[in-house]
């Protein structure tokens, strides 16, 4: 038959359903986001209708139409008996979902391929509602469906089981391609139990397919394991030896046997987690056990070879992988080893493809193309579009949310980890600089990952940090105050806390395959980690010292106090607390409230900072119309209202007050003054009762913050002359 066939391979790799689909097929559009994989499909086909890129770019009418078939394997990393809703995430097995959006795309304007091939891991089959949520999919297509779980050991030498979902238009009358009971040998135990637990509606648009088994020989591994392999050596006597000892006794049996007969032995070796220790487990039944991608070395396969006796080792090369996909010579493979692993490992066997194509693919497409082209016809799925729309958006959203806040705790623990380390490389016991460093580099990490050097050293090797970065991302959490003046760039450990940061963050691959706005998310965690565990202690050791003379009224010496903490930005709650403090002491039979000073200012439906019989206090050092307001509302309501603002803003707060009209009503006195002379009349004006009693006054201050702060920083050091 000619090409006259046409399809759409979705998350192509290096493209081996089109391989296997060919001749009878002609794939027109292919995509795939690993560049590495799309040179080696641009090296085998066609280049001009392969497009580089996330799936979710493209829209329905990106594509060509006309099209009989739709191939989709989309990513497996995150299908697994834990459950697929899991792995819903936007770039990885959560793709299924932007794949599914341009097939819906499509079926609205009538050109939805009337066939839909989706395969994949058989973990799709064991997490129910995530199978039952790609059924309705599907159904919402327009769709009937049917899956068969095929294990390419049928074809090639190599356990490779996958389960494809077969879907086509829910018109065809599909004939002797379907049965009333499923096919024993394509349709393992939970398949049909992953059928049984679907919904009454959805079972109604199953088909079990009548796939034939297939007759041919399976190739033997000696026509696959090559003697002078490429791109491979073998192991050193050391090396075998050690993934001998790997084993436990019935493996090494297996060897042992093996070594005895004499005979020419090919095995493979599988190193896996045991009981929390690392074994090989060796298998010689002439299969090789699946495929997987090169994430390390248990993900790589390990060929065993047993003649006369002599046992040697080594990796499968990717041409050995490529022959147990059933890929002819002929395919051109990439010359790096891992790439073509990869390329291989994370494909679908060809013969299992072609026999699909040839048995059930083909006929469905001879017998769609006496459909109608209008796909209005499927009114019925009004609310099944609608249904799993909403399922799409928030599982997506959900399990996205999910992955992002896994990778913000992972990394979040990783630099943890290096803060801790870095204790350790401290210059004169301070951690500042390394806080400056962490800070540079996370900043980085917004735009880029993996970090390389020239992204956060200057031609000046100085680390790309300031006072005026570390200032304005300080001031995202509220912080003002003065924590450095240029950001430990001449600190000599800033550089290696920040080389030794970047070597652990480059180790972690997700931030890699992140986008710049997970990224960000990233960022924002690891600063607000390093500001909560290193910026906020340091300031929490900061206690406010400030001098004291008992030559100076007590008014000047509360001024002196606000001016010290005007200096650390914390004046308005310093005040606050001060005020307090001076009513505790004043009235020590009544309650005085206290509250936090963020508190206050939310006032959280009290009238104001302080309530004292029918009076209310407004305390602050910077007066505005809205607290002028608050004191209108008070004397509406019934109270006294007095405003306590320092000496410096009395004129401005009387201002306010005779633009409101309230100048005869609201009470404006001296912050100064309130407090201070308080204390010099406890103190009958002596000095000595004025030194107990300024002690008395900080003491109770110092206790009213502990109450409700969490900014240690606030607390006043008492000086040692009071």
């Amino acid at each position: 038959m000619s090409a006259g066939l046409r399809f759409y391979d979705f998350f192509a790799g290096a493209g081996l359903a089109t391989l296997g689909l060919s001749p009878d097929w002609l794939c027109v559009w292919a995509n795939d986001i690993d560049p590495r994989k799309g040179d080696v499909y641009r090296e085998n086909f066609n280049a001009d209708h392969f497009f580089l890129g996330d799936v979710a770019r493209f829209r329905g009418g990106d594509l060509p139409n006309s099209t009989q078939l739709s191939w989709a394997s989309f990513p497996c990393q995150d299908l697994s008996l834990a459950g697929w809703r899991r792995g819903l995430s936007a770039d990885r097995s959560g793709a299924f979902w932007a794949f599914w959006r341009i097939m819906r795309d499509q079926f609205r304007v009538g050109s939805r391929p009337p066939i839909v091939v989706i395969e994949n891991v058989v973990g799709l089959l064991h997490e129910r509602e995530s199978f039952a949520g790609l059924c309705e999919a599907l159904a919402a297509l327009g769709m009937a469906f049917g899956a068969v779980v095929i294990d390419a050991r049928h074809f090639v030498p190599q356990s490779r089981p996958r389960v494809f979902v077969i879907a086509v238009d829910s018109r065809l009358d599909c004939g002797e391609l379907v049965t009333k009971s499923p096919v024993p040998e394509w349709t393992p135990e939970f398949l049909w139990n992953a059928f049984e637990s679907l919904p009454g509606d959805l079972k109604g648009h199953w088909r079990w397919w009548n796939l034939p088994m297939p007759t041919g020989r399976v190739p033997a591994l000696t026509t696959v394991i090559e003697r002078n392999p490429t791109g491979v050596e073998w192991a050193t006597a050391k090396e075998t030896a050690y993934l001998l000892s790997l084993m436990n006794d019935k493996n090494r049996g297996k060897v042992k046997e093996a070594q005895k007969s004499g005979k020419r032995h090919i095995g493979f070796v599988y190193k896996r987690m045991r009981e929390g220790h690392q074994r090989a487990e060796v298998r010689f039944d002439g299969v090789a056990g699946c495929l997987r991608t090169p994430r390390g070395g248990s993900s790589r396969q390990t060929v065993i070879l047993i003649e006369k006796g002599r046992v040697r080792s080594r990796l499968l090369s990717p041409r050995e992988a490529a022959r147990l996909m059933g890929v002819p010579d002929s395919f051109r493979l990439p010359g790096n080893y891992n790439d073509g692993y990869r390329a291989m490992g994370d494909a679908v066997a060809v013969p299992v493809v072609r026999w699909l194509s040839q048995h059930l693919l083909t006929p469905l497409a001879k017998k769609a193309l006496t459909l109608p082209e209008d796909l209005t016809h499927h009114r019925d799925v009004t609310s099944l579009l609608e249904r799993t729309e909403n399922r799409a958006a928030t599982w997506t959203l959900e399990v996205k949310r999910k992955a992002m806040k896994e990778l913000e705790t992972k990394t979040t623990a990783v630099v943890k980890a290096w803060f801790e380390d870095e204790q350790k490389h401290l210059e004169g016991g301070s951690d500042k600089y390394v806080v400056c460093a962490g800070i540079a580099v996370a900043q980085v990490l917004k735009g880029k990952s993996p970090i390389a050097e020239k992204d956060y050293i200057t031609d000046g090797n100085q680390v790309k940090t300031s006072g005026s970065l570390i200032r304005k991302v300080l001031k995202t959490f509220g912080e003002e105050r003065k924590y450095v003046s240029e950001g430990g760039r001449t600190t000599r450990g800033t550089r290696p806390a920040a080389e030794r940061l970047v070597a652990v963050l480059n180790a972690i691959p997700e931030l890699t395959k992140a986008t710049k706005e997970e990224r960000a998310g990233v960022t924002q965690a690891i600063h607000s980690w390093l500001f909560e565990n290193g910026v906020k202690p340091y300031f929490n050791r900061q206690k406010i010292e400030v001098d004291i003379s008992l030559d100076k009224p007590g008014s000047q010496i509360v001024a002196d106090i606000l001016d010290t903490a005007a200096e650390r930005n914390v004046a308005g709650a310093v005040a606050q607390h001060l005020v307090g403090a001076k009513l505790a002491l004043r009235y020590p039979q009544r309650v005085v409230e206290n509250y936090g000073y963020t508190t206050a200012d939310k006032q959280l439906g009290r009238p104001g900072d302080f309530l004292v019989g029918d009076t209310v206090f407004h305390v602050t050092v910077a007066p505005a119309q809205d607290v002028i307001g608050k004191c209108g509302a008070n004397i509406k309501n019934g109270y006294r209202a007095m405003l306590l603002v320092t000496e410096s803003r009395i004129q401005a707060a009387r201002q306010l007050a005779e633009i409101a009209g309230l100048q005869e009503r609201v009470g404006i006195s001296s912050l100064e003054q309130f407090v201070g002379q308080n204390v010099e009349e406890i103190g009958e004006f002596g000095k000595a009762a004025l030194a107990k009693n300024i002690r008395a006054l900080l003491e109770k201050y110092n206790d009213r913050v502990l109450e409700v702060e969490t900014d240690r920083s606030l607390l006043i050091e008492i000086p040692t002359n009071i």
